[in-house]
C-alpha cells in the first residue's frame, strides 16, 4: 500500500495547476571550479537550465549581517520551480536580470508538487 494515496495521475494534474502559478522565468546557473595552473582554482558558474518560476521575499525587512569583511544588506527570498528542477546549494539563479546566491534547498519526497529553493541576495 502506498504511503500517499494519490494516483500518479492525480498527480500529474496537481503539478500542472502549480506551474500555472510559476509566471516568471529563473535561470539556473551551476558552479564549476577548474584548476587555474597556479595551484589554485577558479570559480565559474554556466546557464544549465531555464525553468518556470515564482519569487517571493521571505521576510519584509532586509537585515544587515556581516560578510565579507563588511555590514552588507542581506535579503532572503523563497524560489519555487517545477518539481523536476535540479538545483544545488553550491548553484546561482538569476530571476529577472538579478542574481540570487542559494542558502538551501528543501529536502524532496516523490509527490513533490513543486520544489523550493531559499535564496539571498547581497548588496
Amino acid at each position: 500500500m502506498s504511503a500517499l494515496p494519490l494516483s500518479a495521475a492525480e498527480l500529474v494534474q496537481m503539478r500542472s495547476t502549480v506551474s500555472t502559478y510559476l509566471a516568471g522565468t529563473a535561470v539556473i546557473q551551476t558552479y564549476s571550479s577548474t584548476a587555474d595552473g597556479s595551484g589554485g582554482y577558479t570559480d565559474a558558474y554556466a546557464a544549465s537550465a531555464t525553468v518556470a518560476a515564482r519569487l517571493a521575499p521571505i521576510q519584509v525587512a532586509a537585515k544587515e549581517q556581516w560578510l565579507a569583511g563588511r555590514t552588507a544588506e542581506v535579503q532572503f527570498f523563497q524560489l519555487t520551480v517545477p518539481n523536476t528542477t535540479t538545483v544545488d546549494e553550491r548553484d546561482q539563479v538569476v530571476f529577472n536580470s538579478v542574481t540570487y546566491e542559494v542558502l538551501e534547498v528543501e529536502s524532496r519526497v516523490p509527490w513533490d508538487l513543486d520544489h523550493r529553493v531559499t535564496l539571498v541576495k547581497v548588496d
